[in-house]
């Protein structure tokens, strides 16, 4: 599936987004105020890393590598994919908006029970703002495309156990909220207020 990304540059290491030389917002930073420390542990990164890695390597490859501590996450995943049919477009796809000027990568884009679905991955706990982070993932999917639309948002909790939990994102508000987040952040930057 083709997104038009082009002349988007992804600083992978440095979660730096930028276009045309232009260094753009991400949603994490944008939406990162209203998560405590504990969901950006170094554990939990390396964690997010390897099992994010290993999916996109299932997507591009059908085969991938996680060491034993992560196989979990890994046989939820695939769990997942028996129990629903989900059929995976795109795999950690940066995109970018051209209107508001920020990015971010899609975790998963696909088709879920005959629906366009942009399904966040998460190997964590749940948390309300990532309501917010699917809706700015659905509105970037919709900007880069006009073939398959995106009409739903998934969070995909995947445990160490095996097992995962499917939430569903269906606020009408939630990309309000999150553009008002988007506005609020270059606000406090305009006027040298940081966290």
């Amino acid at each position: 599936m083709e997104v038009n990304n082009k002349n988007l540059v992804f600083d992978k290491e440095n979660h730096v987004y930028t276009v045309d030389g232009k260094k753009l917002e991400n949603i994490t930073s944008i939406i990162d105020g209203f998560l405590s420390k504990e969901f950006f542990t170094e554990e939990a990164r390396e964690r997010g890393t390897a099992v994010h890695e290993a999916i996109k390597a299932i997507y591009l490859t059908g085969s991938y590598y996680v060491t034993a501590e992560y196989q979990g996450y890994i046989d939820a995943f695939f769990q997942f994919l028996e129990d629903t049919d989900f059929q995976m477009l795109l795999s950690e796809t940066p995109l970018f908006h051209p209107m508001y000027k920020y990015a971010g990568t899609l975790d998963l884009f696909g088709w879920l029970q005959n629906v366009g679905t942009v399904v966040e991955i998460k190997t964590g706990l749940d948390h309300p703002v990532y309501q917010l982070q699917t809706a700015a993932q659905k509105d970037l999917i919709n900007v880069s495309q006009d073939v398959i639309k995106c009409t739903a948002r998934r969070v995909l909790q995947l445990n160490t156990d095996g097992t995962y939990k499917l939430h569903i994102h269906t606020g009408a508000n939630d990309i309000h909220v999150f553009n008002a987040c988007l506005t609020i952040k270059r606000w406090r930057r305009r006027n040298n207020i940081h966290d």
